[in-house]
This record gives structure tokens, C-alpha cells and sequence, in this order.
């Protein structure tokens, strides 16, 4: 099982480096030079990184607007040609375009009409020369899963965001009994130890790991708290991080005992 580090910034990155931290995440809007200038010296530290792109719509739709497809296009392909020699791996994700309006709940037309889409912009960037990883939506008919399965081997999933834990763990549920384990898949909705050990996934990711430093706050593991220092920050930022890569290596070794070994 992959467990992705998402990140907007690679300020952090020593924490990364000091777990030897071989799965980024790098979400569109905001891959800057920057952000690219800290990858390019952080591929010298660690080896056989594992980089995933997302086009970030999700984050782009919440402020009404649209990412352009020969724009991410672009992008995709300027980053293989930068990193394809750096890299163990790079998976990129389809442009999949959001439902209605951020807030409200979108029509089963608007659902469908996204859909189809999305589905286009998958064909698109592949007549391009980039291979995206589609993603299935709750709410979406099954037909488009179906459909996404004989185009590919690995597929993300994402459950809405405007209901209940329990309400997305129905559709996942619903997702699971279909897929099985014929497929590798994403988890877009969260990487809960629930999820981990509920569903056969490749891969999931997390921002989670840098609210510590940004907020003073832990989310996922429980640790006694140093003090409020930049120095108690980072050592509790060090700490969230080898917590994820202690769930990374529980979860691969669960999943194997129940007879799911993914293959890179």
C-alpha cells in the first residue's frame, strides 16, 4: 500500500527525509517553482520516489472556477519530461470535472453531464500522451466505474464530501463488493484506519501530516505535546510523520495476510 504525502510546499521536507518518505503528492494549483526547486533537492536525499500529480479540481471547484485542460496538459507533460529519469514511479490523475456549484447538492443531469465529461478529458489528455488514473464520484451511475475499469487498472475513488462518514462508507461498501481487488485504487476520502482496513486500496494520501507544524494541532496520532516552540513543532511534525508510515507498513502487511499483494 502506498500512502501519499500531500504537499503544497516542501518546507517540511526534512521530516519527510528523516523517514525516508518515498511517496509525494503534488496537486496542480499548487505546483509552483518553488515547490518544484525543493522536489528537485529533495530527489537528491531520498531514492525511488514515487511522485502522484493531481489536477486539483476538487480545490479549484470550492472557489468557483475551472482548470483549463491544455493547461494541465502541459503541465503533465512538462513534468515527465523534468522527472521521468528521477523517479521510481509517477501516476497522474484525470481532470475530472466537480457537479454543480460548491455548498449545494448537484442534480442527477449535473451528475451525469460531469461525468461524461470527465470522461472526455480522460481521452483527451491520453490522445496527448498522458495516462491518467480516472475517478469515480459518489452519486455517479455504476455504468461510469464499469466503464473506467475496462480502460484502465487503477482507479481513484472519491465519496462526497456533504454527508456522513457513515453514508460514505455505504457507497464505498457498494464500490468494494463490485471492484474487489481486480484493480488498484485511490482513496480521495480520507485514509482512516476504518478505510485502510475496511478496503483492498494501492493507494491513498494525506495533508494531514503538516497541520502540526502550520496549526500547533495534531489530527491523526495521539502524542504527548512539546511546547509550542518551532522546535516543539517540528519534533511533533517528525512524529505525525512516522505515524503515517507506520500505518503505510501495517496496512500493506494486513492486506498480504489476507491474500492482496500489489504489485508496483
Amino acid at each position: 500500500m502506498r500512502l501519499y504525502f500531500a504537499a503544497s510546499t516542501l518546507i517540511y521536507r526534512d521530516s519527510l527525509i528523516k523517514s525516508d518518505v518515498k511517496n509525494i503528492l503534488f496537486a496542480f494549483p499548487y505546483a509552483k517553482n518553488s515547490l518544484l526547486r525543493d522536489f528537485d533537492d529533495y530527489l537528491t536525499k531520498i531514492k525511488d520516489v514515487n511522485l502522484f500529480l493531481d489536477s486539483g479540481a476538487f480545490s479549484v471547484w470550492t472557489l468557483g472556477q475551472k482548470i483549463d485542460k491544455e493547461e494541465y496538459c502541459k503541465f503533465c507533460l512538462e513534468m515527465s519530461k523534468r522527472f521521468k529519469h528521477k523517479l521510481n514511479s509517477m501516476q497522474i490523475v484525470n481532470l475530472d470535472v466537480i457537479p454543480g456549484k460548491f455548498r449545494t447538492r448537484p442534480t442527477l443531469e449535473e451528475v451525469e453531464e460531469s461525468a461524461k465529461l470527465g470522461r472526455e478529458n480522460y481521452f483527451y489528455l491520453k490522445e496527448q500522451g498522458v495516462n491518467t488514473i480516472p475517478v469515480f464520484h459518489q452519486h455517479e451511475d455504476i455504468k461510469w466505474l464499469k466503464l473506467m475499469e475496462k480502460d484502465t487498472d487503477y482507479i481513484g475513488i472519491s465519496p462526497a464530501n456533504d454527508i456522513p462518514t457513515a453514508g460514505r462508507i455505504v457507497w464505498m461498501d457498494t464500490v468494494y463488493a463490485y471492484l474487489k481487488d481486480r484493480v488498484k485504487t485511490h482513496s480521495f476520502g480520507g485514509i482512516s484506519s476504518k478505510i485502510l482496513t475496511r478496503y483492498p486500496l494501492f493507494s491513498g494520501d494525506s495533508s494531514s501530516w503538516t497541520v502540526h507544524y502550520r496549526y500547533g494541532r495534531g489530527m491523526k496520532f495521539k502524542y504527548k505535546m512539546k511546547p509550542e516552540t518551532k522546535e516543539g513543532r517540528k519534533y511533533m511534525t517528525d512524529k505525525e510523520v512516522k505515524g503515517y508510515v507506520d500505518l503505510e507498513k501495517f496496512a500493506t502487511r494486513l492486506w498480504q495476510t489476507r491474500g492482496v499483494n500489489w504489485k508496483d
